[in-house]
């Protein structure tokens, strides 16, 4: 009776948090977590960031390492959205 009684209260809950998350996607508002890495927590667009974001996908494209990018940015001195110093996988992320 009570594994029914919890898998029922599970499944209520998980219809709840898709339901709210819906909600927030709709209204077009971020659903939390961190920072994209260009854009402000309303939504707006960086534009020194989106400029930091255009250079290092061109230079992606053009065969450059991730790694030595974020090698770079640290020496230039460029923070990420964080505050945490860049790395190869900061670079990779979306």
């Amino acid at each position: 009776m009570l594994g029914t009684l919890a898998r029922y209260e599970s499944e209520h809950r998980s219809d709840r948090v898709r339901r709210a998350l819906d909600q927030v996607a709709e209204s077009g508002k971020s659903h939390g977590g961190p920072r994209k890495y260009g854009w402000h927590r309303d939504g707006s667009l960086d534009p020194a960031e989106a400029g930091i974001v255009a250079e290092l996908t061109r230079r992606i494209i053009g065969g450059e390492s991730c790694r030595s990018l974020a090698a770079e940015l640290r020496q230039r001195g460029v923070p990420f959205s964080s505050g945490v110093p860049w790395t190869a996988a900061s670079v990779k992320a979306p």
